[in-house]
């Protein structure tokens, strides 16, 4: 699959997920793709086209198309005009027209060509392509057929061969944008990142003012590895969209990949004055920069215990869960338990500058660890309790374990 990048945190490592909407985003594991949905949702809406569903611009073309001048081929033409010669055509003895065979129907390419695009809208593609495929000869200098035939491929799983009929599309009108932007996602889709970076380019310089755009561009240089390059489509995306929060957290993330926290806090403060105007609900401190975010969600260093009923029964079980801690913490066998940050969830990796953090997880990774709850029964059943330390271990939002980091260690700023 290549290395790509996750959109929360930029770790550029092999990419563990991809968002199944758009195809163009990516993830290193369920928890910040979980995390990051309800902020992606209508970007992945806007951004490409699922590789299942029609390619983007079909309707887009409805009106060209219609406008286009009734075309037929010469065939068609010509035995037209035999037909409607009566006094050339045979006749018997008696001076009757002989039968005559049947002349061929009219190739209506206007007409043809508003019937591929129907086909493609109602996902007959293997329809559509015999269709288009015949209309590339009748229309050889138009840039729909290609770009319908493109799109055909491209719904049946071959993007592959989708790519030059794009290139072909683009060729004839430089300017089809959607045929651009299905471009651009069919070269991702397998593997060619470094192709597709000229044509996100070439959409910026065709819709100079939409800030989509810069912030798809800035999502391929993420997905490169070039954060200083993705930073800047992402800033570019912030001054045309002040209330972009998708480019606030990527460009934040390829920030703290360049190691300038001075920066992170810079464009955070835009963000925090977008929410004090009330223009968005997003960031409320600049030295607190989640990637999610939960709109009446109060941001405190430290809760009112009292918030939280299950607290109390924690608390009381401080003891007991101590005495487990000791015990696994002692134990050579329950040693082989204790894994350093990083290991399980590759994001987490690049948080220890120096020295060691090791960990001991009781739910995580959408469950419980089965291992160290038997090694540690009575704090696993305490735990287990709490509804929700459970619910958020399964969707991948949390995880309830034992840290320990040992003196010396330096951590990365994050949150």
């Amino acid at each position: 699959m290549g290395d790509e990048a996750c959109a929360v945190c930029g770790y550029t490592g092999p990419a563990i997920l991809r968002c199944s909407g758009c195809h163009q985003t990516f993830y290193c594991g369920q928890e910040h793709q979980r995390a990051h949905w309800q902020s992606h949702r209508e970007k992945c809406k806007k951004t490409f086209s699922s590789s299942r569903t029609p390619a983007s611009g079909l309707r887009d073309l409805q009106d060209d198309i219609q406008k286009m001048p009734k075309q037929e081929t010469a065939t068609a033409k010509r035995v037209d005009r035999v037909a409607d010669v009566r006094r050339d055509k045979p006749k018997d003895t008696n001076g009757r027209l002989a039968p005559t065979t049947p002349s061929a129907p009219r190739f209506d390419a206007g007409e043809q060509l508003e019937r591929a695009r129907k086909l493609c809208e109602e996902q007959l593609w293997p329809e559509a392509t015999d269709l288009l495929e015949k209309l590339l000869i009748e229309l050889p200098d138009h840039p729909h057929p290609p770009f319908f035939l493109a799109t055909s491929y491209h719904n049946m799983g071959r993007s592959a061969d989708s790519i030059p009929f794009y290139e072909k599309a683009l060729q004839l009108n430089p300017t089809l944008i959607h045929a651009r932007l299905n471009l651009i996602k069919a070269l991702c889709g397998t593997g060619r990142l470094r192709e597709a970076v000229p044509h996100a380019a070439a959409a910026c310089e065709h819709e100079p003012q939409s800030a989509a755009r810069r912030f798809e561009l800035g999502v391929l240089h993420t997905q490169l590895g070039d954060s200083m390059a993705a930073s800047q489509s992402y800033i570019k995306a912030i001054k045309m969209d002040a209330c972009f929060k998708e480019a606030y957290i990527n460009n934040d993330a390829a920030l703290l990949q360049l190691g300038s926290t001075k920066a992170c806090e810079k464009y955070a403060k835009l963000a925090v004055e977008q929410t004090e105007r009330g223009a968005m609900q997003f960031w409320t401190h600049p030295l607190q920069r989640p990637p999610q975010h939960v709109p009446g969600l109060r941001s405190r260093p430290w809760h009112d215990p009292e918030d939280f009923p299950w607290m109390k029964r924690l608390e009381a079980a401080f003891p007991e869960i101590r005495q487990e801690l000791l015990q696994v913490m002692a134990s050579d066998v329950a040693g082989q338990s204790w894994g350093k940050v990083g290991e399980r969830s590759t994001h987490d990796a690049s948080l220890v500058r120096s020295g060691e953090w090791r960990e001991f997880p009781f739910l995580c990774g959408g469950g419980a660890h089965a291992r160290n709850c038997a090694l540690c029964p009575r704090t696993a059943a305490i735990l287990t309790a709490i509804p929700e330390a459970v619910s958020l271990a399964e969707l991948g939002m949390g995880e309830t374990l034992f840290s320990v980091i040992t003196e010396q260690t330096h951590l990365r700023p994050h949150c």
